[in-house]
C-alpha cells in the first residue's frame, strides 16, 4: 500500500513502513496544515491504510491511496520468486490461509474448516486482509436473482504462497490424482482471479469484479463489469 500526498514532486520525502511509527503522522499533519502543496511525502507500508484507525484519522481527506499487489507474470517477465512462510503452521491465521489455499469459500466454511466460531474466524481474516495475505471477491449480480449467494469468496492473494502453505511439489502434481488436481485447480483459480485483478488496478478505467454463485451450485468465479454495464466472465 502507498499513501502520497498528492502526485510524487521532486524532492519528496519517504517513510517505508510508516505504521510502525504513526507519530510521525502528527508532524507531517502540522507540515501540512501551513503548506498544502502537494507531493512532499510518501507513505508506504505492509498494512492497509484503513486497518488503521490512528493513521486514518490524522491525515483525513489529503492522502492519495494506491494499493501495490504483488509482482504480475507479465512484471516479473518468468523470475523467479521467493516464497517464506512467515507464520507458524500451527496459528489460527496460517490454518485459515492454508484452508483457503486449499478451498477458496466464505468466511462461514473457512470457520468451519478449522473449527473456529464465525466472529472468532472474522478476526483472524481481517488481520490477514490487513497484512495483505487475503483478499475478498466480493459477490455480483445479487440482485438479479434470488437465489445468488451474498458472501464474498476469500482467496490468498500470493497463489506461491498458498503452493508453499499446501506443500504441494511437481512430484506431487504429477500423480495426478484427484486430490492433487482438486487442489490444482482452487490455485489456478487464486491466480488467474489474482492476474486479472492486478492488471485491472492500472487502468485508466474503473472496472467492477466479484463472483457470481446460486445456491443450487451453479457458479462463475470471476466476472468482471465495466462502466457501461458490459461484463466478461470466466468459468
Amino acid at each position: 500500500m502507498v499513501a502520497l500526498q498528492g502526485p510524487r514532486a521532486v524532492g519528496s520525502r519517504r517513510f517505508d513502513e510508516f505504521q510502525h511509527v504513526p507519530e510521525i503522522l502528527d508532524a507531517i499533519k502540522a507540515t501540512l496544515n501551513r503548506d498544502l502543496r502537494p507531493g512532499r511525502f510518501v507513505l508506504t507500508g505492509s498494512t492497509r491504510y484503513d486497518s488503521l484507525p490512528r493513521v486514518a484519522q490524522s491525515l483525513t481527506g489529503r492522502p492519495h491511496l494506491l494499493t501495490v499487489w504483488p509482482f504480475s507474470q507479465g512484471g516479473a517477465r518468468g523470475k523467479p520468486r521467493d516464497v517464506r512462510g512467515t507464520t507458524d503452521g500451527r496459528s489460527p491465521q496460517a490454518r485459515l490461509v492454508a484452508t483457503i489455499a486449499h478451498a477458496s469459500g466464505g468466511v462461514a466454511s473457512a470457520a468451519a474448516a478449522v473449527n473456529l466460531k464465525p466472529n472468532t474466524a472474522e478476526s483472524h481474516l481481517k488481520l490477514l486482509e490487513a497484512v495483505f495475505l487475503l483478499y475478498r471477491l466480493p459477490a455480483w449480480g445479487t440482485t438479479l436473482r434470488r437465489r445468488a449467494a451474498s458472501s464474498p469468496k476469500l482467496h490468498v492473494l500470493d497463489s506461491g504462497m498458498a503452493v508453499h502453505m499446501l506443500g504441494l511439489t511437481t512430484d506431487r502434481l504429477a500423480r495426478l490424482d484427484a486430490v492433487s488436481l482438486s487442489e490444482f485447480g482452487h490455485l489456478l483459480e487464486t491466480f488467474c482471479v489474482g492476474e486479472v485483478r492486478k492488471q485491472l488496478s492500472w487502468q485508466e478505467e474503473r472496472f467492477g469484479v466479484g463472483h457470481w454463485r446460486t445456491h443450487d451450485g451453479q457458479e462463475v468465479d470471476l466476472v468482471v463489469e465495466r462502466g457501461d454495464g458490459r461484463v466478461a466472465v470466466s468459468r
